[in-house]
């Protein structure tokens, strides 16, 4: 190195450093992604068991006689209907994949509603615009920011969709629009 003039010393010692800062951020993005992976694995489904929106079936979570996967999409208020719809339209194709994947809806509200419930079913039931997912729908009265707390979901969330295994175990998740390239991951993990 003593031979090398000034200018190439200076070179050499940058392409070094900057080197070193592509290592450590390597790294770092390495680690955070574990991070997540971890923090996504680790998420669960409470127990449900839930009756649904038409009272036709129940939907129970975990599901010791079915060992499908569910592909849940998670709302947190009404408004968001059609963007739900929408989503379980599109996961319809992870089906491709998957024969036996199970999709349903799961609106959440609030568990201080749930004495009313008989008035918010007729409700619900007008909201929906497509009519084929009223078998699909099974509300869930319960504590909104416990729930979305046990999924590591953001707190802000208004909806969700979930790829689950027949026990409840969180294998994805996303907080926005369900997208074609959303499915294209989703279905490596089918």
């Amino acid at each position: 190195m003593d031979a090398l003039n000034p200018v190439k010393k200076k070179q050499l010692t940058e392409y070094k450093t900057v080197n070193a800062l592509r290592a450590v951020c390597f790294s770092l993005l390495l680690s955070l992604a574990c991070l997540f992976s971890l923090s996504v694995h680790a998420a669960s489904l409470p127990p449900l068991q839930l009756p649904s929106l038409t009272k036709q079936s129940v939907l129970n979570v975990p599901n010791v006689n079915d060992p499908s996967n569910v592909f849940i999409a998670l709302g947190f208020h009404p408004k968001h209907q059609k963007l739900l719809e929408n989503g379980m339209q599109v996961a319809k194709q992870l089906n491709a994949v998957d024969k036996t994947l199970k999709i349903y809806e799961i609106p959440v509200i609030e568990s201080r509603y749930k004495s009313i419930q008989a008035t918010i079913r007729p409700l619900m039931k007008a909201r929906v615009n497509n009519k084929n997912f009223l078998n699909a729908i099974y509300p869930l009265y319960t504590d909104s920011k416990a729930l979305k707390t046990n999924l590591g979901l953001k707190n802000q969330t208004e909806y969700a969709f979930l790829l689950c295994n027949a026990q409840g175990k969180v294998l994805w998740f996303t907080e926005s629009q369900l997208t074609a390239s959303d499915i294209s991951r989703l279905k490596t993990q089918l």
